[in-house]
């Protein structure tokens, strides 16, 4: 610490827990305290009679705490985390590694995290441990003080019984954590540290031929809770300006970008044009015949900070066939994985990486050459989750029914947008 001072080396001593008093000795070393809460800042102040104390809450590091599965994936079984009742006469339930005195290696912890179908959180359970469960992917299931193991027993039977629901759920929970990334730029400003961190704007490129398909992208990138900063449009025997003022109706916060074709081209030369005129630090590709959910960008984006990937997308997914009402999921448990191949329509990628890669001049199988050119240029492609996007197609054919379930004659949305 001695070192770091004379140097000008700013110091900081977060305090993740247990008693003030036992930590002071050590604090009193560093310029700077952080504590999880206001009420547990305001004690530093008094210990510490300074007031360079700041508050950093209990948040998720993206790469340690994310949904990427456990190798041999989950196993199926119920665990306890905290004081939770069992049932009576039932199967005793095993209590999630890392708990009191266990002695798991965190390593080991976090792949425990992974493991199991659901985690019964009691009332006593540590926050901080149950938002690192969920932003692992597990479901978990919180119950009140005092409930009756019968009754946590039904609860959980009830959960389990259905696994669409145990999956939005999971997905819900998991969107609902918060990065600990953002938390750390008013700390940096306070200290006088400069933040590194990339801008992360999103571009978002597309290719439209009349004004119906225009119409529908704008209600997909309006309805974002994560807007795009730049909209890049190849229109198609449209007029230009005419394309303009009505993006910029409808988007008036976002850089507009319309070029219009002179003749007809193919919606993989239109996108290779727009990702030329792209200045965002990702771009996401949008086809306007497709649906997209309001949380769509803001949650395919934040796997570049939980992998390495350069191109993120969904090898799983909802598709609708309007003509007969049918339903399909395309590769069901395609998800949180490197795969080979996602869907054009989800590709989201670091600009410089498509750009260098490109879009090849065909009309419908552009993404399947996109994607075979990122195996031959050794990019590494993510697929998330297989919601907040719904394929809509008139027919079925093609690659589309490849690996495909059939969910029934059912509208897609309530599967898929939440």
């Amino acid at each position: 610490m001695a070192a770091c001072h004379k140097r000008g080396v700013k110091t900081v001593f977060w305090h993740s827990g247990g008693a003030v008093s036992r930590a002071v000795p050590a604090a009193e070393h560093f310029e700077y305290v952080l504590a999880t809460t206001e009420a547990r800042a305001r004690e530093w102040r008094s210990a510490l009679r300074h007031d360079r104390v700041g508050v950093l809450p209990h948040a998720i590091q993206p790469r340690v705490h994310n949904p990427i599965p456990a190798e041999g994936g989950r196993t199926g079984e119920i665990v306890t985390l905290g004081t939770v009742t069992p049932p009576a006469g039932g199967a005793a339930w095993q209590p999630l590694a890392g708990q009191g005195d266990d002695p798991t290696a965190y390593d080991d912890v976090l792949t425990a995290y992974r493991q199991p179908a659901l985690v019964i959180a009691g009332a006593d359970a540590e926050p901080r441990v149950i938002g690192e469960v969920a932003a692992c992917g597990t479901p978990v299931l919180q119950v009140r003080a005092g409930a009756k193991g019968e009754e946590i027993l039904a609860a959980a039977e009830i959960l389990m019984a259905d696994a669409g629901r145990l999956d939005r759920e999971a997905h819900l929970a998991w969107r609902a954590r918060t990065s600990v990334t953002p938390l750390l730029d008013p700390i940096l400003d306070t200290l006088g540290v400069p933040s590194v961190r990339g801008s992360g704007v999103i571009t978002a490129i597309t290719a439209v031929s009349d004004p119906a398909e225009l119409d529908r992208l704008l209600a997909q990138v309006t309805r974002q809770i994560e807007r795009p900063g730049q909209i890049v449009i190849v229109a198609d025997g449209l007029e230009a300006g005419l394309v303009d003022k009505t993006v910029r109706q409808a988007c008036p916060d976002l850089d507009v970008v319309v070029r219009a074709t002179e003749e007809p081209v193919t919606r993989g030369a239109a996108l290779d044009r727009a990702i030329r005129l792209a200045d965002g630090d990702y771009v996401a590709v949008l086809d306007a015949r497709d649906l997209y959910g309001e949380h769509y960008l803001a949650d395919l984006v934040r796997h570049f900070a939980s992998t390495d990937a350069e191109v993120l997308g969904k090898a799983s997914f909802y598709a609708h066939l309007p003509g007969t009402g049918a339903t399909l999921l395309r590769q069901p448990g395609a998800e949180h994985r490197f795969l080979p191949e996602v869907a054009g329509g989800t590709v989201l990628g670091r600009r410089q990486v498509l750009t260098g890669l490109g879009f090849a001049d065909v009309s419908e199988e552009w993404g399947e050459v996109l994607m075979r050119q990122c195996r031959t240029d050794g990019v590494r492609v993510y697929s998330a989750d297989r919601y907040s996007y719904v394929c809509v197609r008139d027919s079925a054919e093609g690659s589309l029914l490849g690996s495909a379930r059939l969910e029934g004659y059912v509208p897609a949305e309530p599967l898929a947008l939440f």
